[in-house]
């Protein structure tokens, strides 16, 4: 756990959405879950050859965080929601600005889910390369996680 957020990954299973990978996302020491992922792609279904999905939950106040792919454009289909997104050429959020539980999916024309963490990336360049283009501060820079959290709970 780190900054007040943990995931933990369930055992991958044999069927489509009923149980595989599993990561659950919480806070306060993982005493609530505020989201959930489920994908399932070739590593975790071996027939699906030419898709991937993604299956998320988002509770009320939480938010899929600052991400792209890097291999195909993201398809989202909402299931459940009250949401507030964003698309920036190619980096995405998910807000669930409702007060009940987001449910989407995200899926993608390939047969491996992939997604970079804008945050995990930030924090992983080296602090002068990022204090030169984004103008950001040694304060700034020090609050970047280098753990990825794909949904992230409310402040």
């Amino acid at each position: 756990m780190e900054n007040g957020r943990c995931g933990d990954i369930d055992g991958a299973g044999s069927s489509m959405l009923n149980s595989p990978a599993t990561i659950r996302y919480g806070g306060g020491g993982c005493a609530v879950t505020f989201a959930e992922r489920r994908n399932v792609d070739s590593t975790t279904f071996p027939v699906s050859t030419a898709i991937a999905v993604a299956e998320v939950t988002v509770e009320p106040g939480a938010m899929r965080e600052l991400h792209w792919h890097p291999t195909q454009d993201e398809w989202a289909y909402y299931l459940l929601a009250m949401s507030a997104s964003s698309l920036l050429r190619s980096v995405t959020y998910v807000e669930n600005i409702g007060n009940t539980t987001l449910r989407f999916l995200e899926i993608f024309n390939t047969d491996r889910y992939q997604d970079i963490s804008l945050q995990q990336w930030l924090a992983l360049t080296p602090p002068d390369l990022v204090k030169a283009h984004l103008g950001l501060d040694d304060e700034t820079i020090s609050h970047l996680s280098k753990t990825k959290y794909t949904v992230v709970g409310p402040a």
